[in-house]
């Protein structure tokens, strides 16, 4: 008999059972785990700068205006002339559009 949760429920011994528990933690535990460690190589991800705009929704004046008053953390990296700007630090800018504007 399998009840709501997906666990079946027969008539074994209490090992079995506490088996059948861990195991089914122990999956769920890995699945988290795994979900973290994707979003934080994401929240990780450089992009351009116009990637970055594309984010932000906002001209290129107005980028290199939030760039040069430094209300982008970390003002991108810069590789040759092209500009980089972490995912996660664009995204921060997106939490806080209303200390962009000001």
């Amino acid at each position: 008999m399998a009840n709501d949760n997906g666990l079946v429920l027969t008539a074994h011994p209490l090992d079995d059972v506490v088996n059948q528990l861990l195991s089914r933690f122990r999956g769920v535990v890995r699945e988290e785990i795994d979900a973290h460690k994707t979003k934080q190589s994401e929240d990780d991800d450089l992009l351009t700068f116009d990637e970055a705009r594309a984010l932000l929704r906002c001209s290129r004046t107005t980028m290199h205006e939030y760039e040069k008053d430094g209300k982008l953390k970390g003002k991108g990296k810069r590789m040759g002339r092209r500009v980089f700007f972490k995912r996660s630090d664009i995204m921060k800018a997106l939490g806080s559009t209303k200390s962009l504007a000001a």
